[in-house]
């Protein structure tokens, strides 16, 4: 797991939480949660100083793990997921859509960074509910439970609509190749 990538996004969100759990610390930018497995306890004091962050610039908290989530390695009714072929960059941001069972769902490419140095073939992204209903992305590395993110609700009309007119872009593309 690579520290610095999860504190690059803490830096970009400004905000900072660290999850108290049985096992282990988790870090978050309130998009997504990684598990920090070291013997170190991490305050907000000790993070932002090794890491350069002005402390005074940012929403820090300390919680315990939400109870919503589900933080087991396996989980029953967990369903491995797909990634698209295509990721896009929409309003400046690059995503990723991962074929779920409410169709298509998108996370910010930025939240895969922590896992870089872990290798890809082993890299599993899961679906899974909390406990009121809600979607979210359970990252293995492995069979072992190595991140939680929420994926971002972009889909509008709008938003299919653009979709739908770049894909008749491209069968007309397609459709002129062929014919010459």
């Amino acid at each position: 797991m690579k520290i610095k990538k999860i504190i690059t996004l803490i830096k970009d969100s400004k905000l900072l939480i660290i999850f108290e759990g049985k096992d282990c610390q988790w870090l978050s930018d309130g998009y997504a949660m990684y598990p920090v497995f070291k013997n170190t306890e991490i305050s907000p004091e000790f993070l932002c100083d090794l890491h350069d962050i002005d402390i005074k610039k940012m929403a820090i908290r300390n919680e315990l793990l939400p109870t919503t989530f589900n933080y087991a390695d396996i989980v029953e009714n967990e369903k491995q997921l797909q990634k698209s072929n295509i990721e896009i960059v929409h309003n400046g941001k690059h995503i990723v859509g991962y074929e779920t069972s409410e169709g298509i769902s998108f996370v910010e490419k930025r939240y895969f960074a922590p896992f870089a140095d872990m290798d890809e073939s082993y890299l599993t992204v899961y679906e899974r509910y909390t406990s009121t209903g809600t979607m979210y992305f359970a990252v293995k590395n492995s069979m072992n439970l190595v991140g939680i993110i929420l994926p971002k609700n972009i889909i509008t009309k709008e938003f299919v609509e653009d979709i739908s007119a770049m894909s008749t872009a491209c069968a007309i593309a397609l459709q002129n190749v062929k014919e010459k």
